[in-house]
């Protein structure tokens, strides 16, 4: 006997490709390809400022306004949106160094470890803008930026009620005894994507 059961469905979409493959998939939706399907949407990125993000935004704001006023056959999936973008703005954070505070405590130690893994040049990369092509990196960081958050947030009650990768999080979670299922849009060879790819399974 077929299972009809709808199981909730997540998706992520990560860096600048994985933002224009989302772009195609709400175009999908548009048309109804999916029914009335709900799904929720993660967009991550290192730049709050990417053309790519705030397009995706506009056009998932632009469906939800023509969902609203036409509905029936077309722009009939729900679609929820969070969004997720480490900060690489501050003195403190702009780069590996700064960021991982490796020059504490033992820093001899702690800078003989890092060179084992980066090369003094990726160490110091600034990253205002994203990784850009440096994924061993990316993925280091990408990993710990989305362990962080949810730590905090879970410290935090006022922290839970802002942080929307947390909700998106704990959505997949609660979901996942009736068999939720997360699909990643990204780049496999690039920056923020190819970084968040490998490391979003683990990391949720």
């Amino acid at each position: 006997m077929a299972d009809n059961k709808k199981h909730e469905k997540f998706i992520v979409a990560s860096g600048g490709t994985g933002m224009r493959c989302l772009q195609a998939f709400i175009n999908m939706c548009a048309i109804g390809v999916f029914g009335n399907e709900k799904f929720n949407i993660l967009l991550i990125d290192t730049d709050e400022e990417n053309k790519d993000k705030r397009n995706t935004e506009k056009l998932i704001d632009s469906y939800k306004f023509l969902k609203k006023r036409t509905g029936g056959e077309y722009f009939s999936a729900d679609l929820d949106l969070y969004s997720f973008v480490p900060d690489y703005s501050t003195d403190s954070t702009r780069d590996f160094v700064r960021l991982s505070q490796i020059e504490l405590d033992n820093s001899d130690l702690n800078m003989r470890l890092a060179n084992i893994f980066f090369e003094e040049e990726v160490q110091e990369f600034d990253l205002s803008h994203g990784y850009r092509a440096q994924t061993h990196l990316g993925s280091y960081l990408m990993y710990h930026a989305i362990i962080d958050e949810v730590r905090s947030a879970q410290k935090d009650s006022a922290k839970i009620a802002t942080s929307q990768l947390y909700q998106f999080i704990k959505k997949v979670v609660d979901s996942n005894s009736n068999g939720g299922r997360l699909f990643a849009f990204g780049s496999s060879f690039g920056g923020t994507g190819a970084s968040s790819i490998p490391v979003i399974p683990r990391a949720v």
